[in-house]
């Protein structure tokens, strides 16, 4: 919003004015809300509990992080939350003592929360993938969309 535009607000009464100069486009990345939208987003279907370690934790604590909620994949983040890799329980080898950092996917492909959920979905689809991780554009890990999870609440908005 503008200075004038934050201006004319606080002179209405409102106290927590902010202007925010990065844009409309980057505040709907971030998954902040949007008035008006009408179509369903990542950030409606995503699940912001996915299990995460850091590059040098073992392997053996991601897997049982993994093993709590019933996960296949855990992600890899430093200290600050942003996504450096992907484990998948499948291929993490047999050492359960290595570090994360070294048995990870690095740099896994990821979307921002206000993607439209069908859009990604239809991706999904064709490129065979079930979930995709969901990261701000400062690269800060927020969730995992599951695919299943995405089609039950695009048909239930269809109902």
């Amino acid at each position: 919003m503008s200075p004038r535009a934050a201006s004319r607000l606080e002179s209405l009464g409102f106290e927590d004015v902010w202007d925010y100069t990065a844009g409309k486009a980057e505040w709907s990345a971030f998954g902040l809300p949007m008035a008006g939208r009408q179509v369903a987003v990542v950030a409606d279907a995503m699940r912001p509990d996915v299990p995460s370690c850091g590059l040098l934790e073992p392997v053996s604590v991601a897997l049982e992080r993994m093993a709590e909620a019933g996960w296949t994949q855990a992600a890899v983040v430093n200290d600050e939350g942003i996504l450096l890799g992907r484990l998948r329980r499948a291929k993490v080898g047999d050492d359960p003592d290595a570090p994360a950092g070294r048995v990870m996917e690095p740099g896994p492909g990821t979307y921002r929360p206000d993607v439209p959920l069908e859009e990604l979905v239809e991706r999904m689809k064709s490129r065979g993938f079930e979930s995709a991780l969901i990261t701000h554009p400062d690269g800060r890990l927020v969730g995992i969309l599951g695919r299943q999870d995405a089609e039950k609440l695009l048909l239930d908005r269809r109902s």
